[in-house]
């Protein structure tokens, strides 16, 4: 058994630029970021129990300034209140004259009283706001020694892998970056040509030099960018030992190198999405797979090209030097929608033909890789460089009829299950359709009892020629390619050709739950295409097998 290409393609960059060797590059790159993170709370967090310490120093003084004038004014009225318990004592003096120093006591006594009310007042509130940020402290405190626990085990923890990175192989990576190495893509297309010899159907030598190349241009990205990030490391480290960290330039290089990783995954998933397809398409036969191979080169280079202009989009965000012009060059929204446009005509054309089964579109790899493409670069400068795109969009470059949009709205449906109301409409919908549709099946089954056998043959020519114009034209040259092979063991092999191709239990595509009623689909499918085949061998003088594994011919596919 193989092992799938993108799979070996991966193994084989990544030991030759060395960076994946226990992933020292690529956790030293994630170290880097979360460092950083960490780093930036940590002075945050220190930033603002500093505050909040000084806050209630200035607070405490406040305190000592209240009892201050609290203490003074006490001290006034314990004078005057000793002032008056004399001078009843003092019982020589006047009664008129006793009166004039007891009233001027009593005045002095009530103006002191009346400063007192409002420092007691101030006195409370002052208290309170200290009690308030003395809480706040104590639990900046314990976020700021969490936090710099963590920050003091990730910076041990970044020192320790970045110290087992060998500076030679930094080197020598920076080194094989810059080159264009022939050798290199020489060994790996007869590695990856040598791991798929004992198959049946061998790789397409196309997809392989195509896969390589760009495989090249990307891991190539990569490895730079891990090389970057390694030496900004350093740097950071030497900063955090003298104690004069400027977070800002590095924490900019964090987001950017993020970013440009990001975008750079979803290219390796739009490359693993072709390799896998290779594989997917050699049930269709030696010559339709190489024709589809063909197709399927041509659009990886369109593909390509195209996710070359977002990365160079993305290069000139990180680096500032964009502008609006760029973005009308390079953006090309439309090229998604067109790809869009094709999925909507090929799942109409699907429709009209009442097929049994699940058939999947033969370019549904890059309608679904290119969408994550956009989605991708789309999230990224919207949200990490704030790019407004609403005016480099289009709109939709074709209309879809009611038929069309009920079968989407179907398709879609388990999007819409929180919503009871939608989801209630949705099923009302499905029902009347397929009322309809059983009631024009119970029609035309009634109507063809009643035919007679002659009625009957006839009748099968006008469904065909009808449903499937180029019907006619396809058996001629099926008799012509089958003449001699109109016995039931191909038929066989043909089958069991199928079910090596799309049930492998050994194959990594077959592990998701979602891709298990493919063979069982390709069965009934198989299954109704020798009924037709049956009905319809009356009329053939020669093989009735029809070349196309949906039994679709080759004209319409």
């Amino acid at each position: 058994m193989y092992e799938r290409s993108a799979v070996v393609l991966e193994r084989y960059f990544a030991e030759s630029f060395y960076y994946s060797q226990k992933n020292k590059l690529k956790a030293n790159c994630d170290n880097y970021r979360k460092l950083i993170e960490v780093l930036e709370k940590y002075q945050e967090v220190s930033e603002a129990e500093d505050k909040i310490i000084k806050e209630c120093e200035d607070i405490a003084s406040q305190i000592k300034q209240i009892q201050k004038n609290q203490g003074s004014l006490y001290r006034k009225i314990i004078k005057l209140q000793e002032d008056r318990n004399s001078l009843f004592e003092n019982i020589d003096e006047s009664s008129i004259e006793l009166g004039k120093q007891l009233d001027k006591i009593e005045k002095e006594i009530d103006k002191n009283n009346a400063k007192m009310r409002p420092i007691d007042q101030e006195f409370i509130d002052t208290i309170a706001r200290f009690n308030e940020k003395s809480d706040i402290r104590s639990e900046c405190g314990k976020r700021r020694r969490k936090i710099e626990k963590e920050y003091r085990n990730l910076l041990e923890q970044t020192n320790q892998n970045i110290n087992n990175i060998d500076a030679k192989d930094v080197t020598r990576i920076k080194n094989e970056v810059k080159l264009q190495n022939d050798v290199l893509k020489k060994e790996l297309k007869d590695i990856m040509l040598k791991n798929g010899e004992k198959e049946k159907e061998p790789f397409d030598t196309n997809v392989i030099e195509y896969s390589i190349d760009f495989g090249e241009e990307v891991y190539k990205q990569e490895a730079d960018t891990l090389i970057e990030v390694y030496e900004k490391t350093n740097n950071l480290l030497n900063e955090i030992n003298n104690n004069a960290v400027k977070i800002k330039k590095y924490k900019k290089l964090s987001k950017d190198g993020k970013n440009k990783l990001e975008f750079l995954n979803v290219e390796k998933e739009y490359l693993t999405q072709f390799l896998d397809n290779e594989r997917l398409s050699v049930g269709l036969g030696k010559k339709e797979h190489k024709k589809l191979m063909k197709e399927a080169c041509n659009d990886f280079e369109k593909d390509t090209e195209q996710i070359k202009n977002l990365n160079k989009l993305l290069l000139s965000e990180i680096t500032g030097e964009i502008d609006q012009r760029k973005y009308e060059e390079l953006y090309k929204p439309g090229y998604l929608i067109e790809l869009q446009k094709k999925e909507a005509e090929f799942e109409k054309k699907l429709r009209k033909l009442n097929l049994v089964g699940q058939i999947l579109n033969p370019i549904n790899w890059r309608i679904v890789s290119i969408e994550k493409i956009y989605s991708a670069f789309d999230n990224i400068v919207t949200h990490e460089y704030k790019r407004d795109l609403s005016k480099y969009k289009i709109e939709e470059m074709f209309e879809r009829d009611e038929e069309e949009n009920l079968y989407l709205e179907e398709k879609n449906e388990k999007n819409y299950q929180d919503n009871p109301k939608e989801s209630k409409q949705r099923k009302k919908q499905k029902a009347s359709r397929i009322d309809v549709e059983l009631e024009n099946s119970h029609d035309m089954m009634s109507y063809y009892d009643n035919l007679s056998e002659e009625n009957k043959s006839q009748d099968e020519n006008d469904y065909d020629e009808n449903v499937y114009p180029n019907y006619k034209d396809d058996i001629e040259v099926f008799d012509e390619e089958y003449a001699e092979d109109d016995n039931e063991e191909n038929e066989d092999d043909f089958e069991e050709n199928i079910y090596r191709t799309f049930y492998n239990e050994d194959d990594d595509f077959y592990d998701d739950e979602e891709n298990n009623d493919v063979y069982e689909d390709l069965e009934t499918i198989l299954k109704n295409r020798k009924k037709r085949a049956s009905r319809l061998k009356g009329k053939r003088t020669k093989s009735s097998k029809k070349k196309g594994i949906f039994g679709l011919g080759n004209k319409n596919w």
